[in-house]
């Protein structure tokens, strides 16, 4: 598996894909950084992972939704 960096989502205006206040696994896939809309089958649908871009203030939104689902990484805490 890849380097997975936690994802907490920040705002949504499709709640039902992604929630704000949980945490989705990203990842780098090829030459994109993706984002997963369902942790437990992530590994068996590769459809659910959604390609990423970041803004100039650090949040990350799903590419081709017009900033509708942003996303700021989750710091791990020593």
């Amino acid at each position: 598996m890849a380097d997975v960096t936690k994802m907490e989502c920040v705002h949504s205006t499709n709640p039902e894909w992604f929630s704000p206040g949980d945490i989705y696994d990203s990842e780098k896939r090829g030459p994109d950084i993706c984002i997963c809309g369902d942790n437990l089958v992530s590994d068996l649908n590769p459809e659910d992972w959604y390609e990423m871009s970041q803004r100039v203030d650090g949040l990350w939104f799903l590419t081709g939704f017009q900033q509708s689902v942003l996303f700021r990484a989750v710091r791990n805490n020593p």
